[in-house]
Order: structure tokens, then C-alpha cells, then sequence
């Protein structure tokens, strides 16, 4: 759906001219003997073409969760492109493997291809674009719903992989990551800012390690100090911020009206940094950590511990210019600049 937003990958899709319409998403695909054959995903608003889900793994994780156990998602934080034979050659691909291939799998055009490999994932420095992956724990992959069953089943566990690099066999042990470990599950409410862990989603358009915390909403707080959404905070008063679990420490001990410095990374520039102040607002909003409740499909919330009370300003002096004009100088101690924002919006304004 365009950069900085959701997009899928690892998976075919099913085209067809039908006009679904927005909302319809998720819904059964019924073709005319009454039989499921896909999910409806999303579509062209420019013409009367949508996207269906294949149900290969929807019909693996139905399973599971009829027989009540965890419908397990691994990943490899890699991206895999299917590429036809001829582009395959120019890649490296050997004829014998070719042959192979296509006597395994008439029907099949191409095979799979390492697209994008995510900096700190477990492929990184083993894994390279270009890679054409041929085996996995010994059996011959070429498209996404085999490789899919091997990352879902082998959680935690190391797969064997073999790619050919440039004409050249290459064997490798990965491990699986839990695909639902680097998936937000609970997010943070403060000062009408919302924040949660960075997700591979998001990772992957920054192209950066899924580590640190994203703004979902700037809300009044962060919006105020200039944090635009979709930044990716690295620290928060000097102290580093890898997880959501940083970021709530680093906040929890500062007191209404206390200033600090947010440091953040945008997609716009994200070799880059900036730096803002935040003025902490414990008044006008809630402070509340959500977390995903998988059994009820909801969010449920607590409100987080105290926060310590507020400073009382120091007391301090200040002199005035004389300028010679006794009006003048005793009307100056009575002129005061007033700043003033606004936490809610009344009116429209």
C-alpha cells in the first residue's frame, strides 16, 4: 500500500476483476459451487480489480485454533522475490538445479530469490540479495507455502538452508525467529501520545533493526515538542531506548511539567537523528500501558504508578534596563511574556 505503510510479502496473491468494495477485507471468497477459495485482501480503487488471500496458511492456523493450540509464525526477517527461470540464469542459476527444479515442479515458472535481508535479523551477513534459495532442510523450495510450513513449524530452532550465490552452492544454518516476538503486542498512553515497539512492518521501510520506539500518535506531548508521527525514538533524556519497556522507565520518574530530550530517526531520513524537548504533561491526560488480550480480542488497560510531584520553582531575581523615563521604568516590571498551548482542541480551535 506505498511506503511507510502495511505491505505483504512472502506470498501469492489471487487476481480477479471483481469490485469489492472498502470494508469487504478479510471477508470469504465463495466461488460458484459455494466453495471458499481465498480472502478477500484489498483491491484497486482506479478499476474493478481486487486482491484474495490464498488459504494455504489460513487453513493451518484454523486448524490450530480449533484443536486450541498457538498458531506459530516464524520469519526470517528476509525478503523473498519469485523470479522466472530466464532471470534466474543471468543470476547464476546451474542448469542441473534448473533441471531439477522444473521436473519437481512442471507447473512452476521460476523459484524464489532473497529480495531484502533485515539489518540485525538472524540472515543478516549469511543471507544475500540475489541468493536463490533451492533447499530447505533438504527439500527443494521454489515457492512461499513450503518455505512458510518449515519457518512456521521450526520456531527457535535452526533450518539448513542451501542457496547458489553467483553459480556457487552455499550451505547455511539459520535460526527461526518468533514472527510474533517482533510484532507490537501493547502500546503506551501518555500526555495523549501513543507509542509501542517498533514493528518488522515499519523496520523494513527504515530498513534499520526492529529496535526502539514508534510513534503512533504524537498526541499533545510529543506533538508539542515537534515529534512528527512514524518517528522511531532511539533515546529520552540521554538513556538509550531499545524497547517499550526502556522508553515507560525513562518517563516514569520525570514529574508534570518536567523538560527533556527526545532523540528520533524519521523515514524521511533514517541514517539521520533529531533532537526536540518534551515537556512532560501528567494533568490533562491519562499515563496507561494496553496490552492485546488474545482471548477476549481486546486491549485492556492499566494506569501506570504515580509519578513523582512536580518541582516547585526555584525563586530568582532579575534587574531592569533604566532608560530615563521615570514612566518608563516603572511601568517595565509589569510587562510579562505569556506562552500558552492549547491540550484540547474547543470550538474547532
Amino acid at each position: 500500500y506505498g511506503v511507510g505503510k502495511y505491505n505483504d510479502f512472502n506470498t501469492f496473491y489471487i487476481q480477479a476483476a471483481s469490485g469489492t468494495s472498502g470494508g469487504s477485507s478479510g471477508s470469504p471468497v465463495i466461488d460458484i459451487q459455494g466453495r471458499v477459495v481465498g480472502l478477500n485482501a484489498g483491491g484497486s480503487s482506479g478499476a474493478a480489480t481486487s486482491f484474495f488471500l490464498p488459504l494455504g496458511r489460513i487453513v493451518r492456523a484454523f486448524d490450530l485454533i480449533r484443536a486450541g493450540r498457538p498458531v506459530t509464525r516464524g520469519t526470517l526477517q528476509t525478503v523473498f522475490v519469485y523470479t522466472p527461470y530466464d532471470e534466474l540464469a543471468r543470476l547464476g542459476l546451474r542448469p542441473l538445479t534448473e533441471a531439477e527444479a522444473r521436473k519437481a515442479a512442471p507447473g512452476l515458472t521460476g523459484m524464489l530469490v532473497v529480495g531484502e535481508v533485515q539489518p540485525g535479523s538472524p540472515a543478516e551477513g549469511q543471507l544475500q540479495p540475489g541468493d536463490i534459495l533451492v533447499r530447505v532442510n533438504g527439500q527443494l523450495v521454489a515457492t512461499f507455502d513450503p518455505l512458510a510450513e518449515v519457518l512456521d513449524s521450526s520456531v527457535g530452532q535452526g533450518i539448513d538452508v542451501e542457496v547458489e550465490r553467483g553459480g556457487e552452492v552455499v550451505r547455511m544454518r539459520l535460526v527461526v525467529q518468533d514472527l510474533t516476538a517482533i510484532t507490537p503486542a501493547r502500546y503506551l498512553e501518555f500526555g495523549d501520545t501513543v507509542v509501542h515497539d517498533l514493528s518488522y512492518q515499519m523496520a523494513r521501510h527504515l530498513n534499520v533493526p526492529v529496535r526502539g520506539v514508534f510513534v503512533a500518535s504524537p498526541g499533545y506531548t510529543l506533538g508539542s515538542a515537534g515529534v512528527p508521527r512514524g518517528a522511531v525514538i532511539s533515546s529520552v533524556a540521554g538513556k538509550p531506548v531499545a524497547t517499550l519497556a526502556d522508553f515507560q522507565q525513562a518517563v516514569a520518574g520525570l514529574a508534570d511539567g518536567a523538560r527533556v530530550t527526545v532523540r528520533y530517526t524519521t523515514l524521511e531520513n533514517p541514517t539521520g537523528s533529531e533532537t526536540r524537548v518534551m515537556r512532560v504533561d501528567r494533568r490533562w491526560y491519562a499515563a496507561r500501558e494496553c496490552l492485546r488480550d488474545d482471548q477476549t480480542g481486546l486491549w485492556p488497560c492499566r494506569d501506570l504508578p504515580q509519578a513523582p510531584a512536580a518541582e516547585a520553582p526555584a525563586a530568582a531575581r532579575t534587574s531592569f534596563v533604566t532608560t530615563g523615563d521615570a514612566l518608563a521604568d516603572r511601568l517595565a516590571p509589569s510587562l510579562v511574556l505569556v506562552n500558552y498551548s492549547m491540550p484540547f482542541s474547543v470550538a474547532g480551535v
